[in-house]
């Protein structure tokens, strides 16, 4: 079937009407080539007045996160992170409560942004988790050393209560 609209008016198109509900449900626009669902006046090619509901979605992001793991990634010290933090009140990179609230999100960027996050967070550990292993050996040595001492003391105690 094929519906033909001569008219490059925004507003041409096709709408889908209910005539049990007395209400439009669907809205092709010629022109610029965008589908509503809810909305006479679609501001993206798809928009939806409502809840959208899918079994998978898929988002082809422009630039993936791995260039966190990359030697030039400047990986911003904890202390810098937290003065972003208190100036800022949300993290680097990702947009503020506000600005979603103005912009809407961007699900694919927003991917991409928590992801960084996450690598980041990797990042962090594993260097927490080689200073700890560290502090570790170096506990593990002074324990030895001591135990060496209070040995040696205890030696020395012996001789000297025995003359």
């Amino acid at each position: 079937m094929r519906f033909d609209c001569g008219s490059m008016d925004v507003r041409s198109g096709w709408e889908f009407y209910n005539s049990n509900t007395n209400k439009s449900l669907l809205y092709i626009r010629q022109n610029p080539g965008t589908v509503g669902i809810g909305t006479a006046e679609p501001k993206a090619r798809l928009a939806v007045n409502g809840v959208v509901l899918a079994k998978k979605v898929r988002i082809t992001p422009i630039n993936w996160a791995d260039y966190v793991f990359e030697p030039s990634y400047d990986l911003p010290t904890l202390q810098q992170l937290e003065k972003f933090i208190i100036h800022h009140k949300h993290l680097p990179d990702i947009p503020s409560a506000k600005e979603v609230s103005k912009d809407d999100l961007n699900l694919g960027g927003s991917q991409v942004s928590l992801l960084q996050k996450i690598e980041e967070m990797t990042l962090y550990l594993i260097a927490q988790d080689k200073k700890l292993k560290q502090r570790d050996e170096l506990i593990n040595d002074r324990e030895q050393v001591l135990a060496d001492r209070e040995k040696r003391l205890a030696a020395l105690e012996a001789k000297r209560g025995n003359k």
